[in-house]
């Protein structure tokens, strides 16, 4: 009778702490931290590749962000620079350098409607990431196409728009 009374409470504890850490690695698993990030610090793994999102709140430095071309001195801009913290990780591979490829993914409002062929990214700051190096890199945001229709215009105007980018590196 002591061994049963000593014996269920015991595997109770080991049926919840099994539940409990089965449950956290599932969570754990399903995170995936480097897909929006916005802190803007990339930690690229052995896959070499992380999508990062940029926020656009339609200002740079107090200046509106407006097309190209249709800048005024001191009270709007064509482009934004932001800044990237990436770190390139892999064990064994120390030293090993790679070539960072950057592409927009996607473009959104934040009303979720997607946004084409206003945007191009350009000037990344450095296009080399060494394993085990951590480096920032800056890449200018350009708002290159008007929009065609104001159906299109609507959906910018006054709007916080949303990048997606993906940053690959090949050894």
């Amino acid at each position: 009778m002591k061994n049963k009374k000593l014996f269920l409470p015991i595997v109770i504890m080991l049926l919840l702490l099994t539940l409990t850490g089965g449950a956290y690695a599932y969570w754990a698993s399903s995170i995936n931290g480097a897909n929006t990030n916005t802190s803007n610090n990339l930690n690229i793994g052995q896959a070499g590749v992380v999508t990062t999102q940029v926020t656009v709140n339609g200002t740079a430095n107090t200046q509106t962000l407006v097309p190209v071309g249709r800048e005024v001195s001191g009270e709007t801009v064509s482009k934004i620079t932001t800044s990237f913290q990436m770190n390139w990780t892999g064990s064994g591979a120390e030293g090993v350098a790679g070539t960072i490829s950057y592409e927009i993914v996607s473009v959104t409002n934040s009303e979720n409607q997607t946004l084409e062929n206003l945007f191009t990214l350009k000037n990344l700051s450095s296009s080399e990431l060494v394993v085990g190096t951590p480096k920032t890199v800056t890449l200018d945001i350009e708002f290159t196409d008007e929009p065609s229709t104001a159906a299109e215009y609507a959906k910018i105007a006054g709007k916080q728009i949303t990048l997606t980018i993906k940053f690959t590196v090949t050894p």
